[in-house]
């Protein structure tokens, strides 16, 4: 049987790699690389200077299928949470431009649905996004600070181990 197997640090890579190859809000180019980081949204704090577009890859809970002896394969099913931050002009900001946040959010999501598709083109047909749906939640005044938030969850499934029996 070949070797199809896909780990979470293949995955994180693929992640890390597609987010950062690429700008969400390129309007010129004095517009930095977006920024990835592994860990947990508290995390960010510590990176109030990013002005980049910053993506929180929280660590996974992944959960095993049913292990498909004939085929000697275990499938895995990983939920993911992350969190996209996005650092908005003070003029922008406030109650007065309330009007524009779901343009903001919406530009968020386009970026975050372009990056899933290059993240899933990058890892081939050995990982699909899994059963259940992606969920969007929509934030602002997140991280202490004035940036926009959307924080996304959704499954992946993906074949980790080869059993061999003898």
């Amino acid at each position: 049987m070949a070797n199809n197997n896909t780990d979470l640090n293949m995955i994180i890579f693929a992640m890390k790699n597609e987010w950062t190859s690429f700008k969400c809000f390129a309007r010129d180019d004095d517009e930095p690389y977006n920024t990835f980081l592994f860990g947990y949204p508290q995390e960010k704090d510590n990176h109030h200077a990013y002005t980049a577009t910053t993506m929180v890859v929280n660590p996974p809970t992944t959960s095993l299928g049913t292990i498909q002896i004939e085929k000697e394969v275990v499938k895995y099913n990983t939920t993911f949470t992350l969190q996209i931050y996005k650092k908005i002009p003070s003029d922008t900001y406030g109650q007065a431009n309330a009007d524009a946040y779901p343009n903001i959010w919406d530009q968020m999501e386009k970026c975050f649905f372009n990056w899933l598709q290059g993240v899933l083109n990058d890892l081939g047909t050995s990982v699909q996004i899994g059963t259940g749906s992606v969920s969007i939640t929509r934030r602002n005044q997140s991280a202490n600070d004035q940036q926009f938030q959307i924080e996304c969850k959704f499954n992946l499934d993906y074949f980790f181990h080869c059993i061999h029996l003898d």
